[in-house]
């Protein structure tokens, strides 16, 4: 059995992140100041934005461990996130290696963003930057396309 301890939102390791009064900053968690994320890590946060705006996340640095061969690549360490409120919201992407991906947007005001960290191996980690913004005109309304004339 693998026993895995997490710090919790307190220090820095999930919890809720309100986006209504202007941007906030999401980082790796460096206990020791050492330059790399601690190992053993399950961090997760829920980003929540007024209602009537979308969450958009940029990555600011990203270099996650990531297990790569000639015909294969894996994450070993990988950040998750999740269109919702929550880890069964569907998911955007899991992302690991030393270039993040571009700017997400939400499709609603929730966002859900998890961290994972194995045992071994840590890298530099990530600093992400999540803002509401208004969205993209149209996105929210549903069109429905007929052959009527």
């Amino acid at each position: 059995a693998v026993s895995r301890f997490t710090y919790g939102a307190s220090s820095g390791c999930g919890g809720l992140v309100n986006v209504t009064d202007g941007s906030k900053t999401v980082s790796s968690l460096d206990v020791n100041g050492d330059g790399r994320y601690e190992p053993d890590l399950n961090c997760h946060w829920t980003v929540v934005a007024p209602e009537a705006k979308i969450i958009k996340l940029r990555f600011t640095s990203f270099d996650l461990e990531l297990r790569q061969n000639d015909t294969h690549q894996s994450c070993w360490d990988y950040v998750e996130v999740r269109n919702g409120e929550g880890p069964f919201s569907p998911q955007v992407g899991i992302f690991c290696g030393n270039t993040g991906p571009p700017d997400i947007l939400s499709q609603s005001a929730f966002l859900w963003f998890k961290f994972f960290s194995d045992g071994t191996n840590s890298s530099a980690g990530f600093s992400a930057v999540f803002s509401a913004e208004d969205p993209i005109c149209g996105s929210h309304v549903a069109i429905n396309a007929t052959n009527e004339t």
